[in-house]
Formats: structure tokens, sequence, C-alpha cells
């Protein structure tokens, strides 16, 4: 295609592991109890685990992407090859038993999660990114909402956002 329409396309290494992570906030000051949940590996095991990232690229990579995690690239000597994909296959049922085991024990209604305090779980993502990243950000929110995570996604122009994460004010 590229000699019939006459262009050349040029990929560019990246020394990032991936173009986009979302890390829970494990020093949230505004919610305590929201902060130990986010302190709690299993819980992010199970965020990890409800990803459909197949899903993910299919729709706002176009299939372009490498599904991996945050880490490492490949060309380091610090690279594990073994850790590009820990926990990033998507397994709903695997989530849930990671959710369970963190205390997040599935509320009354059958779709809501409900903290140890006995409240609904809702998270907020919080991003200055546009375009394909951004409905890739959806997904997540769309996914973690399926097993019981209510989540929600709030974009913001970058100095707002910048100034909220610095001040610690950002969940996710």
């Amino acid at each position: 295609k590229e000699a019939t329409c006459k262009y050349r396309a040029w990929l560019w290494d990246s020394a990032s592991g991936t173009n986009l992570a979302l890390w829970p906030n494990q020093s949230y000051a505004a919610d305590p109890e929201l902060r130990k949940i986010f302190q709690n590996k299993d819980f992010r095991i199970g965020l990890s685990y409800a990803i459909n990232r197949a899903q993910i690229n299919k729709i706002a990579y176009l299939d372009q992407a490498t599904i991996a995690n945050e880490i490492l690239v490949p060309d380091s000597a610090f690279f594990i090859p073994e850790l590009q994909k820990l926990y990033s296959e998507y397994d709903v049922k695997k989530a849930n038993e990671y959710l369970d085991k963190a205390g997040l024990k599935m509320g009354p209604d059958g779709k809501t999660r409900l903290r140890p305090d006995g409240k609904p779980i809702e998270l907020t993502i919080e991003t200055e990114r546009t375009g394909t990243a951004l409905d890739a950000v959806q997904l997540v929110a769309e996914n973690w909402t399926a097993v019981g995570i209510k989540s929600a996604v709030k974009s913001m122009a970058r100095q707002q956002y910048w100034d909220r994460a610095c001040g610690n004010e950002v969940q996710i």
C-alpha cells in the first residue's frame, strides 16, 4: 500500500514499555479505606486480570499494539521476559478470585463490589490523555465495572491533571 499510495511509514522505537499504564494511588489521602484497598496487591492483580487488552488493542489501537505490561523494553539490559505478560491475560474468573481475596465481596445487587467498610467501591480514573489512549482508558473503566468495580473516567487539561496528580488528589 505504501508504494501504491506513495507514502512511507516509519515506526519509531520507544523507551516505554507501554503506551498506557494505570496506577492506583497507594498514598491517596482523601479516603484512607480506599488507600488501603489500593495498597492491596491482590486488588491490583484483580484489576489487571479484568482488563481485556485484546479488545483494547482491536478497538483503540487497530490491532497494531503489542500486549505487555509497563516494564522495561526488550532492548534493556534489565529486561526480564517472564514479567512482560505477568497478570496481563484477560481472565474474569481470576479477576474475581483476586478481588474476593482482597476483601471486595459482591454486594446484594450482584453488580457492585463492596469495600470492607460496606460502601460500594467506586473509582475515578483521571487522565490528561486524548485520542486512542483516552478510548483505551474508557474501555478499562468498562472492564472494571463489569467485575463490580464501578469506574468512571475524568479527562482534563494536562496542567489541571498534573496539579492534581502532584497534589496526591488522583485515585488512578
